[in-house]
């Protein structure tokens, strides 16, 4: 039997538990993340496609993000920008609209608008006056649904994407290197690292072989609402924004899509004693590149956050070590690429091309006082410190929480909600930069190239001295045998 007084006591009891649960909140977030930065509205519609929506009313503007599950790696090698053929025919018109009159639209409605493609998804931009919320995304429903995808447009697309490029290859040229009879050094390491055929092309040329009707087919397999995440953030209220979203997107059929297996992880690194070096790439230079790089795992391991620690203190270790106390290099650091489920991590310098050897070692010695548990514990903090202001400074406006949200969807997916950058970056230690230094970075687990140029400078200039010297010679000598012979017969 529960008594007055008890019933009271309860009561008071939920009351505090109210009262207290704010501010525990507020006293475990970090002093660096931003109020609210990861409280989003995210949802699924009934076709499958997903909606992250965060309403900010600080400024009269909403940042609109569609992200498709589909980029360069979805294809094989020759036809890799497929994707890309996509992103920019769904900007050459429509049934209603020409090319010209959907720039004007966009932007007599205060707003701009821009799309990008990269290995595994194609995002497409709107930043529009919050007023006009209702026709940008109206509009952009409208390219994603009633693009016209003619010949003409494929033509014309082609030659835009090889511009974009720095021009077609020539088909002597893509023969070169697509038979690896002109190669990069580095190319050469990332395709030990990544072994397949369509991980990392050869082929120089992506776009000539892409047919109409493989475009076609690519935008009815993919451009469904299953592989679909649209994020929209900004001066809208919830449930006018679910309705805008339900009227538009929310009738987009089931498609396809859905069927398509994932893109398999590359096989094991094919790691060898060997040192890997280019071939007539570059030709030309004065100096070497030295690289080491290391098989990781993807986006959403448990060692993530260490390894983006990690990239950062050796970027400041590498420059304190080869530059600052050494000489031997202007630029020496670290860097990642990093799929959703596997990755690659290196260290790299220049280097005079008669002191790789010596600058290798210098990059294999401070890799391994890291596995030896030689870290600074100050420079540690001063990393994951410098990490947390970046991030603290860089998501200020809507589009910056846009575009995080919209390249935060698989996270979402995978773990329900998204992940607290800032706290995964606090809580790396020691232990754990030790930890993935054992994992991934020993010495048989590395790649090695060695980039340099099949010719420097002076060997050029030498080279060419010697080339007009004999060319002298030769009209030297022909000129005094022709003279020789004239005066033979006037004799």
């Amino acid at each position: 039997m529960i008594t007055l007084t008890s019933k009271k006591n309860v009561m008071l009891s939920l009351i505090l538990l109210v009262m207290w649960l704010p501010a525990h909140a507020r006293a475990q977030a970090s002093e660096y993340e931003q109020a609210g930065f990861y409280d989003v509205t995210k949802y699924e519609l009934d076709n499958g496609m997903r909606v992250i929506l965060k309403s900010r009313r600080q400024a009269r503007n909403v940042s609109v993000r569609l992200n498709v599950d589909v980029g360069h790696q979805n294809f094989p090698c020759g036809k890799q920008e497929t994707a890309h053929f996509l992103e920019h025919l769904l900007f050459t018109g429509t049934s209603k609209y020409s090319e010209i009159e959907l720039d004007d639209f966009i932007e007599s409605h205060g707003g701009t608008w821009n799309a990008g493609t990269g290995s595994e998804h194609t995002v497409y931009e709107l930043d529009i006056f919050s007023k006009f919320l209702n026709d940008g995304v109206e509009m952009l429903h409208h390219i994603i649904t009633d693009s016209t995808l003619t010949a003409e447009n494929v033509a014309r697309s082609r030659k835009i994407i090889f511009r974009e490029s720095g021009g077609k290859p020539s088909d002597l040229r893509n023969m070169l290197y697509k038979n690896e009879i002109i190669a990069h050094a580095v190319n050469r390491a990332v395709n030990r690292i990544f072994p397949g055929e369509d991980y990392v092309c050869r082929d120089l040329d992506n776009a000539s072989s892409i047919t109409h009707d493989e475009i076609l087919d690519a935008y009815r397999s993919y451009y469904v609402p299953s592989r679909m995440t649209l994020v929209m953030v900004g001066d809208f209220g919830l449930p006018s924004a679910r309705k805008l979203i339900a009227k538009t997107f929310g009738q987009l059929k089931k498609g396809a899509g859905e069927s398509i297996s994932s893109r398999p992880t590359p096989g094991k690194a094919q790691i060898g004693d060997d040192v890997l070096y280019g071939t007539l790439d570059p030709v030309l230079g004065t100096e070497a590149d030295v690289y080491i790089l290391y098989r990781t795992e993807g986006a959403f391991s448990d060692d993530r956050y260490a390894l983006i620690v990690l990239e950062d203190y050796l970027n400041l270790a590498l420059f304190n070590e080869l530059r600052v106390e050494k000489g031997v290099a202007y630029a020496p650091g670290a860097g990642s690429m990093v799929y959703d489920d596997y990755g690659l991590f290196y260290v790299s310098s220049d280097a005079e091309i008669d002191e790789t050897d010596a600058t290798l070692s210098l990059l294999q010695e401070v890799v391994a006082k890291l596995g030896r548990g030689e870290l600074d514990e100050k420079t540690l903090a001063k990393t994951k410190q410098k990490l947390l202001l970046s991030m603290a400074r860089g998501y200020e406006t809507n589009a910056d929480f846009a575009g995080y949200y919209a390249g935060s969807f698989e996270e979402i997916k995978r773990f329900g909600a998204l992940q607290n950058y800032e706290k995964n970056i606090e809580s790396v230690n020691a232990e754990d930069i030790k930890r993935v230094i054992g994992k991934y970075f020993h010495p048989d687990k590395q790649v090695i190239a060695i980039s340099q140029p099949t010719l420097t400078y002076t060997q050029l200039y030498s080279l060419l001295a010697f080339v007009t010297f004999m060319i002298f010679v030769f009209v030297f000598r022909f000129i005094r045998r022709r003279r020789k012979k004239g005066q033979e017969r006037t004799i």
